[in-house]
């Protein structure tokens, strides 16, 4: 038994030597840690990271339905964990995850507005129904906030009905 408690390795890249936890795992080796110790792994990929990005691009293009299989295989396989891992991180990262999607509603109104529309067109009687069954239990929050919109925006509303004034008194008339 040797009198140092921490075990140390040699780098191969830089030729220090540290501690075990310098270096990462890695199954294969002998004594289950890599080669180069993570500062010098990490030199490497600061230093090419675009090298190694066309790569890993290069390799995706050319075995991407392999991996998707993969993907899926494993999705399908572990699913409730896949699940779990999802709520956890949804529950994690609220404010993220609200902010992204803030994000990319201002960034893509119209596709947004062209989705809703779609789907109104493809379900009207059904979100009419929801609209008539939520309005119906939720009365007087409905009005409580129709008020609110009237009282914030009375002069916008004012001005609306003074343009469309002549529209207006046709479907009054219409409808008497």
């Amino acid at each position: 038994m040797s009198d140092d408690p921490s075990p140390q390795k040699r780098c191969s890249k830089c030729g220090e030597t540290k501690p075990l936890d310098a270096f990462a795992k890695n199954n294969r080796t002998k004594d289950g840690r890599k080669y180069h110790c993570k500062a010098c792994v990490r030199q490497y990929y600061d230093t090419n990271v675009e090298s190694i990005r066309e790569k890993s691009r290069a390799y995706y293009e050319a075995n991407a339905e392999s991996i998707g299989e993969k993907n899926r295989a494993y999705y399908e396989a572990n699913v409730e964990k896949k699940r779990a891992q999802s709520r956890r991180y949804q529950a994690n990262h609220k404010e993220t995850i609200r902010e992204q999607k803030r994000a990319y509603r201002e960034a893509n109104p119209d596709k947004i507005r062209e989705q809703k529309r779609a789907y109104y067109e493809a379900n009207a009687d059904y979100v009419r129904e929801k609209s008539r069954t939520y309005r119906a239990a939720n009365l007087e929050k409905v009005r409580e906030t129709q008020r609110a919109y009237r009282a914030k925006n009375a002069e916008r509303i004012r001005e609306q009905r003074q343009r469309n004034a002549e529209i207006i008194r046709e479907r009054k008339r219409a409808y008497r």
